[in-house]
């Protein structure tokens, strides 16, 4: 057979078949709909009962969230005015991570009982924390205890508490996991103490230590070595040494937003993003259910027709193909 006369059969096969398809689409359109017609009352009722069920599940997330947000305000009085803010900011980071609103408000809440001083720096710190936890693989509460501890042994200030996360993360590379670096952090706060050693300095000595194939164990006890015999000197010399990137920000970022791409959390972004809608609905949308049922039997009175609409189009469509 000629290859134009192959082509030919094979439009002609899969125009039948999506004939074929449509037709049984249409019977199966008419009967809902001639269903929906003999029986109003009984679509308008399980429309309703869906609409009610999920509506009392939008209330409950609604009120979860709003439970957070007002632990918020008792941890950052200045919040109080700004609760609509704070709503936007989780629902925005929800979609974007794929982490649930009702765990970033927990976590939003756990940032605010650690003292940050405004809402801007409470969603920047969370913001980060989030960007981190997902860039490292790790719990995000844990990465949020990690992060206040290393702000409370260095006497960070909020406005910090990103770049601190990026310093962390460029040491990490190919060294060692996150949560470990955190952990040494805390077993050095004596020597931070002692010597007033800073955050660069310490984490950049962890690093140059790391890098000649200490364990974070190890590094802890020769750091501690090198702050008796030489202080903060002694460790600022050996971090000098240290190759660090200086862009830990966009390498987490970069991170992150490869693990987000991820078939699996990909899946709770999207997931995180219906639940948006839900969350929304039942702040907003509710009130309306019973006009929102009423529009439901007003379009779906119409589905057989545009079916059929929609079958003379493709028709026309198929003749224009040969």
């Amino acid at each position: 057979m000629p290859r134009s006369d192959e082509r030919g059969y094979a439009r002609e096969l899969r125009s039948k078949e999506c004939t074929t398809g449509l037709k049984e689409s249409e019977a199966a359109g008419a009967r809902f709909t001639k269903f929906m017609r003999e029986h109003p009352l009984a679509v308008t009722a399980a429309f309703s009962t869906a609409l009610v069920l999920l509506g009392a599940k939008a209330v409950q997330m609604a009120a979860d969230v709003d439970e957070s947000v007002r632990k918020i305000s008792a941890s950052l009085p200045e919040a109080t005015a700004k609760t609509d803010l704070l709503r936007k900011a989780i629902a925005d980071l929800s979609k974007e991570s794929g982490i649930a609103q009702v765990e970033l408000a927990a976590r939003m809440q756990q940032v605010a009982a650690g003292g940050v001083t405004n809402t801007d720096a409470l969603i920047r710190q969370t913001r980060a924390a989030v960007v981190a936890a997902q860039a490292s693989g790790v719990d995000l509460s844990a990465v949020v205890d990690g992060l206040d501890a290393a702000m409370d042994i260095f006497q960070l200030s909020a406005g910090d508490a990103e770049g601190a996360l990026a310093r962390l993360f460029a040491v990490a590379q190919g060294r060692a996991p996150l949560m470990d670096l955190m952990g040494a952090l805390q077993r050095l706060a004596p020597v931070v103490q002692e010597t007033g050693v800073s955050f660069n300095d310490l984490t950049g000595g962890l690093g140059a230590l790391l890098a000649k194939g200490y364990t974070t164990r190890n590094s802890v006890s020769e750091l501690g070595r090198i702050a008796q015999e030489k202080g903060a000197a002694g460790i600022r010399e050996l971090a000098s040494a240290a190759v660090v990137a200086t862009d830990g920000l966009k390498l987490m970022e970069d991170q992150a937003e490869r693990v987000r791409g991820s078939l699996e959390n990909s899946s709770a972004v999207l997931r995180e993003r219906y639940n948006a809608a839900l969350i929304e609905l039942g702040n907003v949308i509710l009130p309306h259910v019973v006009e929102v049922t009423e529009g439901w039997v007003s379009i779906l009175n119409g589905v057989g027709d545009r079916l059929a609409e929609q079958g003379k189009l493709f028709n026309v469509a198929q003749l224009g193909a040969y």
